[in-house]
């Protein structure tokens, strides 16, 4: 795609961003996006601000006293907070900063959407549609107060590059899955979580897709390249990560069964319209608007299989598990999940 294309690409996600913000845009120093933003904005704030001065001590937060790592307590969002540093560094205005990044996940959001559908298809505008509809939605917006929540534009990426790898063989395609993986644990642990278990679901359908391939094989040379860089990207994750597993193994921090049933979806979180063309049955469970899926991702949903090649399982295997993943505690296979796997404590569906 000509690099015309794609600047017109970000141009439309940056103008829908300023028009469906609005109007945040023009109070960047004052407006927050509701009473979690608060914490979102102390978060960043305190990153930058520790990022430039003693960023080996970054988990060791000013709260909580005398609880160590107390920045573990909840999403460190460390990787964003290193992108957005400079703006603190010039103005020492954490709502400014922070709101300027919650503007910048709308863009990087349609933008990974558009990538993902340009890959699979290879129709422009169609692909421009898709990024819209990823980026723009009730989730989103319902969700702009925790910031931590807007930060699943990496997984569409990693979805892109094991895609990339799949039809090349490149290890730069692999680094980018991996790359993908690591900036989505150090920026919302939250998704790091599901997106790890989204990749070990995609194991066998990675593997049948390789088979059916010819382009290229596996072999030694290039088993090791990716070994490495799969440790490389442990290893950070890890170490970033580590604080957490302290805060867990001190206080057992997790939430519980009826937590996690309480914020799970229901099947009436899927129905687009109240009522239309009939009213959602009680037995679906209660509603929340923050989950409804856009009208038109429904009405256009056929056109995605228009053209359908043996790529698409890729996506269509990471949406089922997130469709597994949504209802949570309104899912028996998922809680005895939950019962065996600590990890998912650390989560709300």
């Amino acid at each position: 795609m000509s690099r015309r294309r794609w600047t017109w690409t970000l141009l439309t996600y940056t103008a829908f961003t300023l028009v469906y913000t609005a109007p945040l845009p023009l109070h960047l120093r004052s407006h927050l996006q509701g009473d979690d933003a608060v914490l979102a904005v102390w978060t960043v704030g305190w990153n930058a601000y520790q990022l430039w001065h003693d960023p080996l001590r970054i988990y060791q937060a000013p709260i909580l006293y005398p609880h160590r790592y107390s920045l573990a307590f909840a999403e460190n969002l460390i990787l964003p907070s290193v992108v957005v540093s400079p703006v603190y560094a010039l103005t020492q205005d954490p709502i400014l900063t922070t709101n300027l990044l919650l503007l910048a996940t709308f863009v990087a959001t349609g933008l990974s959407g558009f990538l993902l559908a340009y890959e699979l298809s290879g129709h422009y505008w169609g692909s421009l549609l898709a990024g819209f509809l990823m980026a723009f939605n009730g989730f989103r917006f319902g969700h702009a107060p925790r910031l931590q929540l807007l930060m699943g534009f990496w997984i569409p990426l990693a979805l892109y590059f094991l895609i990339r790898f799949l039809r090349t063989g490149r290890l730069s395609a692999w680094a980018g899955l991996v790359g993908t993986w690591v900036g989505q644990w150090l920026s919302c642990v939250y998704f790091g979580v599901f997106l790890t278990v989204t990749l070990i679901a995609l194991l066998p359908v990675a593997w049948v897709l390789y088979r059916k391939q010819t382009a290229w094989r596996l072999d030694a040379r290039r088993l090791v390249g990716m070994a490495g860089i799969v440790g490389a990207g442990a290893l950070v994750v890890g170490v970033v990560l580590w604080p957490y597993w302290a805060v867990h193994q001190t206080y057992r921090v997790a939430a519980s069964a009826d937590e996690v049933a309480r914020y799970s979806a229901s099947w009436a979180n899927y129905w687009p319209l109240e009522g239309w063309p009939f009213p959602v049955p009680e037995r679906w469970g209660p509603r929340d608007p923050y989950f409804v899926v856009p009208l038109a991702a429904y009405l256009l949903l056929p056109l995605a299989f228009r053209g359908w090649t043996r790529w698409h399982w890729v996506p269509a295997t990471a949406g089922a598990v997130a469709l597994f993943a949504s209802f949570g505690g309104q899912n028996p296979a998922y809680m005895a999940l939950y019962g065996v796997l600590p990890i998912l404590g650390a989560t709300r569906a």
